[in-house]
């Protein structure tokens, strides 16, 4: 339990503006007009209404710090278990199993290391650029001022019959946490995608937790203190709040969602996880974000993977995308090569044709040729023998040029 003094200071922490007003103040007897109140809720007490009660007139002005811790310490006195539990399980949740992992990693099982993301093919990277003990010390400052906001929280939102309050009906429970997780993963994708887009955010806040490239589990809420209050704090009160949660629902919604953030930052893929198995965005999906191109995409946490989805950033999806678009381009190209190949060949192939035509063409020296063959007449024509000859041709056969002709003909 905290300390009194440790109460006072958080408390004068959270009002200094408030007290350092009333300080000033010369009047004798003061009162604080009607406000508005912080919570609509009927039956919710309001901070002005708790810290400072009307007084007479004529009372002399109260000390606001010590009425303040007076009222702190009485009903941190009345405060019910689960309102205890809903501000210190949570931590406690994010340290039992972290030191858990943490055990495991140095017992070097084999079973579980060869499920170690950083030493699968082409996971290795940059070594982490901080240590487990600075880590630590980072993770307790946070955790520090995430039990002080939750005690003010609790402060400002307990109905007087806290007491007489029962915890919901088992399905409003199931409801209330699934609408929580929906609404957690909505705030902390576009809060978190802000940090990356935003140079400035980037380079002097989210660059913090991006010092551990490759993560593990004590490292889970290793952040800019301001991250953490926006992130984390924020990303898991206002559900709480919006959703009117009894303290032993807001504690289970707060526990489940620091034990999935410490798996999601384990650094193993383990097949027999449940959270891994059951929720697509898991320590795999979690560890690309950490390093190289990855820091750009899946930046979903700690349920859900449906906004990286939408909106394109889910890597697996991308590169998917990428790879198609790559290789339709590749094949257009090869296409339009082809084409071009084509084209060319088919020029070349008519080119060559006619060629070939003018080459059958016939010469009008050769048409001269065959007809001054046909123009000589055969001396084969009627194939006459020497029995043909009659005793009228004997004059002619022995004459000279019957002589000539004879050997000619039997050549024949």
């Amino acid at each position: 339990m905290l300390s009194r003094s440790a109460v006072a200071l958080a408390l004068a922490a959270v009002v200094p503006s408030t007290a350092a007003a009333l300080s000033a103040s010369n009047s004798s007897a003061w009162q604080l007009p009607s406000v508005r109140p912080m919570v609509a809720t009927d039956g919710f007490p309001t901070l002005a209404s708790k810290l400072f009660p009307p007084t007479a007139a004529g009372a002399a002005a109260p000390d606001v710090l010590h009425s303040a811790a007076q009222l702190l310490f009485r009903t941190a006195s009345q405060l019910e278990a689960s309102e205890w539990a809903q501000t210190f399980l949570p931590i406690a949740c994010y340290w039992v199993l972290s030191t858990l992992f943490y055990l495991v990693s140095l017992a070097g099982l084999t079973s579980v290391e060869l499920h170690r993301i950083s030493a699968q093919p082409g996971a290795q990277r940059p070594s982490n650029k901080v240590t487990v003990e600075a880590v630590i010390r980072r993770v307790l400052l946070q955790h520090s001022l995430q039990a002080a906001m939750s005690l003010v929280l609790v402060f400002l939102t307990r109905p007087d019959d806290m007491a007489a309050r029962r915890m919901e009906a088992p399905w409003l429970v199931v409801v209330k946490l699934v609408s929580a997780a929906l609404l957690m993963d909505t705030w902390q994708y576009w809060v978190h995608r802000w940090m990356h887009v935003n140079k400035w955010l980037y380079r002097h806040i989210h660059a913090v937790h991006h010092e551990l490239t490759e993560p593990y589990a004590f490292g889970a809420l290793y952040n800019h203190w301001l991250e953490g209050l926006l992130l984390d704090t924020v990303g898991g009160g206002v559900p709480a709040l919006v959703l009117d949660m009894h303290p032993w629902t807001a504690t289970l919604f707060f526990s489940i969602a620091t034990i999935k953030t410490v798996d999601d930052h384990c650094g193993y893929a383990l097949p027999w996880d449940p959270l891994q198995v059951l929720f697509p965005n898991n320590a795999a999906f979690h560890d690309i974000h950490h390093w190289g191109k990855g820091r750009m995409y899946n930046f979903s946490q700690p349920f859900f993977t449906f906004w990286d989805v939408w909106m394109g950033t889910h890597y697996e999806i991308a590169m998917a995308k990428k790879s198609k678009a790559a290789a339709a381009a590749a094949a257009a190209a090869t296409a339009a090569v082809a084409s071009d190949v084509y084209e060319k060949a088919a020029a070349a192939a008519v080119a060559a044709a006619s060629v070939d035509n003018n080459d059958d063409e016939p010469d009008d020296d050769d048409d001269d040729d065959d007809d001054a063959k046909n123009s000589i007449p055969s001396l084969d024509d009627g194939h006459h023998d020497d029995t043909d000859f009659t005793e009228e041709d004997e004059s002619v056969r022995d004459s000279p040029v019957a002589r000539l002709a004879v050997p000619i003909t039997k050549q024949h």
